[in-house]
């Protein structure tokens, strides 16, 4: 039995060797918790001072406008190309360096 869970079970070295990456990991699911509670938080606030369940989703719609705009405009374009060594979008005119292991 311990030989299968090995397979299927999540290597946690690196958590163990490097206090940073336990850091930034930590910082993670504290930002991902603090996300969620808000995405919970704010709805039911406005349900319990309005009683309005049309201001409630009201709000989830203005939630969802930055949201889209953020993964449309933050995204890779699908058009990239790799020019120089450069990661170079023809759609919205950025320019990134590559990694060497990708140039």
């Amino acid at each position: 039995m311990p030989r299968a869970l090995s397979r299927i079970a999540v290597d946690i070295t690196p958590l163990r060797a490097s206090r940073d990456l336990r850091l930034l990991v930590l910082g993670n699911v504290v930002s991902g918790l603090g996300t969620q509670a808000a995405l919970v938080a704010l709805p039911y606030q406005i349900y319990l001072e309005t009683g309005s369940a049309f201001l409630t989703g009201l709000l989830g719609a203005v939630e969802l406008v930055p949201l889209i705009a953020m993964a449309l405009l933050g995204a890779p374009s699908p058009t990239a190309t790799t020019v120089g060594g450069c990661c170079c979008s023809t759609r919205w005119r950025w320019w990134r360096p590559l990694p060497p292991s990708l140039r």
